[in-house]
């Protein structure tokens, strides 16, 4: 069984690096290196991490920012669209969890068919650094990849396009960095009210 935990706890540089070295000094140090969890610190991050897959890491770092930023999230059900249905208060909308341990951006066709969903892109670098979750909607992702990507075969035949982000993509995602408050915008369904 493969548990993943991925804590980071914003601190001073010196705390992070006082905070490593007491759980160093107490002797886990040795149980944590037989269970496979490091422990660094960096940018005033101390950080507890395990092997897992790279979508599992990506849920733990939505599950933790959203928890940071104080939006509400349960894992959906298997009626309903998404990951995640996360908002604040009445406000909830379904989340994809798109990640990956590189700038990457990755759209499917089907997730066209839920608008009101937000696709939750996390990067979790495998290098111990910090992670990222960038939020946006479908017509934002279909923005940032451009028409030729819409037009490629991949998206044409299977439905689904997924490349690593050229320079100029990474600065369209970084205006989506860290976007909790679409999360408090009230969602819009077509045709009704």
């Amino acid at each position: 069984m493969t548990v993943s935990l991925n804590v980071q706890m914003v601190i001073s540089e010196v705390d992070a690096a006082l905070f490593v070295q007491m759980l160093t000094d107490s002797g886990l140090h040795d149980v944590f290196k037989a269970a496979r969890i490091s422990i660094s610190h960096q940018e005033g991050h101390a950080m507890i991490r395990t092997s897992g897959s790279t979508r599992s890491r990506g849920q733990m770092l939505f599950e933790n920012q959203a928890s940071g930023n104080a939006v509400d999230f349960r894992r959906s059900h298997k009626s309903e669209a998404g990951d995640y249905i996360a908002g604040l208060g009445v406000r909830q909308r379904p989340v994809r969890i798109v990640s990956s341990e590189v700038p990457r951006i990755s759209l499917k066709r089907e997730w066209s068919k839920t608008p009101e969903a937000l696709l939750a892109y996390t990067w979790v670098p495998s290098d111990g650094t910090r992670g990222r979750v960038f939020l946006m909607g479908y017509a934002d992702a279909k923005d940032i990849l451009g028409e030729a990507a819409m037009q490629s075969d991949a998206f044409m035949e299977a439905g689904f396009y997924t490349t690593i982000c050229t320079r100029n993509q990474l600065e369209r995602m970084l205006l989506y960095e860290d976007r909790w408050d679409l999360f408090k915008v009230p969602t819009i369904h077509a045709g009704l009210e």
